[in-house]
């Protein structure tokens, strides 16, 4: 995808507008609407190691050019509510069958009444090492912005920007 110009005379431009609506209106449906996140493997959020990241920063730096790799793991259970942090946060704590994993998700403090304890998600997650009190672990990242990398899902909420069948392999180049 590229992206695209135009010159618009600022007389013209409200009637530009109400007619560009008009076609997205025609064309476009809910489905064209919804995001997608594109994952490059899927991967238990407990197979994701201390050895899996260190390899990964062979690959840095991570930009624009050549983005992060962004996981997915489906099933997966709250071992608690999400808890609101910072101004947009969440954080919640993973059931994994290694034990439990603490989590984030930016950019998604607008779901946490439907991420209880006991829900079950699908997530994209980008693997980040957090430094926090003086402890290093390995945490999955989600988040609502593509910057991020990633969204958490609650089932069975289906249509939704989550929606887990949304959720694609992308084909690198």
């Amino acid at each position: 995808k590229a992206a695209a110009g135009l010159t618009i005379d600022p007389a013209r431009f409200p009637e530009f507008v109400e007619r560009f609506n008009e076609v997205a209106r025609e064309r476009l449906t809910a489905e064209d609407l919804m995001r997608v996140v594109h994952v490059d493997l899927e991967l238990p959020v407990d197979a994701a190691t201390s050895d899996l990241e260190k390899m990964l920063r062979s690959f840095e730096p991570f930009g624009v050019g050549n983005p992060g790799p962004t996981f997915a793991a489906r099933g997966v259970r709250l071992a608690t509510a999400a808890k609101r942090i910072g101004t947009d946060g969440l954080k919640f704590v993973l059931r994994t069958p290694a034990g439990p994993v603490d989590a984030v998700g930016w950019g998604l403090a607008s779901r946490a009444d439907e991420l209880t304890a006991d829900s079950v998600v699908d997530l994209a997650y980008r693997l980040e090492r957090n430094l926090y009190r003086g402890s290093e672990r390995l945490r999955p990242e989600c988040g609502s912005s593509p910057a991020n990398g990633a969204v958490a899902g609650s089932r069975p909420r289906r249509g939704g920007p989550c929606d887990p069948r949304r959720i694609v392999r992308a084909k690198r180049g």
